[in-house]
């Protein structure tokens, strides 16, 4: 049953954050996921040393609205760094290098968030980052997967083929990998932690062990997607079932870490600088045009 399920999860959930160290600073953008985990450690009554979480300056985000009330209502230290809004574009194609320099991908969402990251790691006074990373295994919730749902419900595919799909894209991601890629590509999710411990911080990623798969695994996605009443909800089960108390008392955000494209994300602060002037169109590629700049430069060092 779903309230056995959810218990077992709860568990696993509860087991794996007993095991942190004493003191360890939690990633904080008010969403679903790091709310979890927040409520989780409170809950068992060893709540975080502190929050870290940014905000680009002079910009709403309700991401940070959220973070900042929550906080305050547990009495949490919440450590914000500050994000230039509107830099020199020469500064900010160097940071965005040093970013690339250590990543060596160019994917959007691994520069935007590492560059956060590499202002929040300056802030952060622990030596342990726990971030609510690995969603992914229990809110299937991408376009590719409600496309295929959307082709089961039509017969184009069955359901064991799409729920073989759905288990197989899981297990990559826990593997750290691309789901459905022939060659191997590191996941966002090892960039960034990757990224944030070449500042000298190690990285605690809670829902990312062997057994919290493996239970994942035990159900689909309409398990996962349709609350009990059949209405298609994300991550239905922590907000009404797991954690609920706490859930109703903040009505939490439903966060993209800053990624939207609306002010106050990282997104639109990266497009309104890099793109500004520029011959491109979009800013994957001008982190494309740095990281072979960067290439172009170490081979002609190595050269010399």
């Amino acid at each position: 049953t779903m309230k056995k399920w959810t218990d077992d999860f709860k568990s696993i959930l509860y087991s794996t954050i007993e095991a942190l160290p004493p003191e360890v600073s939690l990633s904080f953008s008010g969403g679903v996921d790091s709310s979890m985990l927040l409520f989780a450690m409170i809950d068992l009554g060893r709540p975080p040393t502190e929050l870290i979480t940014f905000e680009i300056v002079g910009e709403y985000s309700k991401d940070l609205d959220f973070a900042r009330k929550t906080a305050h209502y547990y009495g949490l230290p919440l450590r914000v760094a500050q994000i230039p809004s509107n830099p020199p574009k020469k500064d900010f194609q160097r940071e965005i290098k040093d970013v690339l320099k250590e990543t060596r991908v160019s994917r959007s969402i691994d520069t935007q968030v590492s560059y956060a990251y590499s202002y929040m790691t300056s802030i952060t006074s622990t030596d342990h980052l726990v971030l609510g990373f690995y969603e992914d295994l229990y809110n299937p919730n991408n376009k590719k997967n409600s496309v295929m749902y959307s082709n089961m419900l039509k017969g184009k595919i069955t359901k064991k083929e799409f729920d073989s799909w759905i288990n197989q894209e899981r297990i990559e991601i826990y593997q750290g990998k691309v789901a459905g890629r022939k060659t191997q590509i590191d996941h966002n999710y090892i960039v960034i932690s990757n990224y944030i411990e070449s500042k000298g911080i190690q990285t605690i990623c809670p829902l990312r062990n062997q057994e919290m798969l493996d239970h994942c695994l035990k159900k689909g996605f309409e398990d996962l997607m349709f609350d009990l009443n059949g209405k298609r909800r994300s991550k239905w089960f922590i907000k009404d079932i797991i954690l609920k108390k706490y859930f109703d008392r903040h009505k939490t955000n439903i966060s993209n870490f800053h990624t939207s494209g609306k002010e106050g994300g990282l997104k639109s602060l990266h497009q309104r600088v890099l793109l500004r002037g520029s011959p491109y169109k979009d800013t994957r590629s001008v982190y494309n045009k740095i990281l072979k700049d960067i290439e172009f430069e170490e081979s002609a060092y190595f050269l010399c």
